[in-house]
């Protein structure tokens, strides 16, 4: 049985698992009581409940309104839709292993895809800190995904070499340029 007491200016909820101290700090009461109330039920149960899918839900509904731009916030959630969430999404938290995560992302590099698949790693691991933070889980195996995958490879921007420089300065000088119309009425 969890105990919930104030703490300074938050709650503290307490759990004895086998012998040892669980606590997570609060800023409301509701909030502790939700954790150890969670936490009891998963200990019940042999695991906590909440699959991936579950928690990608509650991270991208906290964080998409955090992207300014609306392509961005599509562009994240697609990603997690149409790579992640058909791979693990049906998985419980406590279930997921570190190949799981690697088939995920190695997958998605293997399309071609290499950018993806390192920013489909990231998320992964975000959302799996959301889930920690949120007491879901104790610890995750999605920590440095990147470093299965090839790097990236970086197209080289092109530059104007010194020798093509007066020429493109000449261009430049020379670029028709409409000037608006002066209104001699003013």
């Amino acid at each position: 049985m969890a105990s919930i007491t104030h703490y300074g200016e938050g709650w503290r909820a307490h759990l004895f698992v086998a012998g040892r101290r669980e606590s997570r700090l609060f800023k409301l009461r509701r909030e502790a009581e939700r954790w150890a109330a969670k936490r009891e039920a998963a200990l019940r149960g042999g695991g906590t409940a909440i699959t991936f899918a579950e928690a990608a839900e509650r991270w991208l509904a906290q964080h998409l309104p955090e992207l300014s731009h609306a392509n961005s916030q599509r562009t994240v959630e697609q990603s997690i839709r149409d790579y992640v969430l058909p791979a693990i999404g049906r998985h419980r938290l406590d279930e997921l292993r570190r190949g799981d995560l690697v088939d995920v992302v190695r997958r998605v590099a293997a399309a071609g895809k290499g950018e993806t698949a390192h920013r489909l790693g990231q998320r992964i691991r975000a959302i799996l800190d959301h889930a920690v933070d949120h007491g879901d889980i104790e610890s995750h195996p999605g920590a440095g995904l990147s470093r299965v995958l090839p790097a990236v490879e970086k197209t080289p921007m092109p530059a104007v070499t010194p020798a093509e420089l007066p020429a493109l300065m000449t261009a430049i000088d020379r670029y028709p340029v409409l000037r608006p119309a002066i209104n001699p009425a003013g």
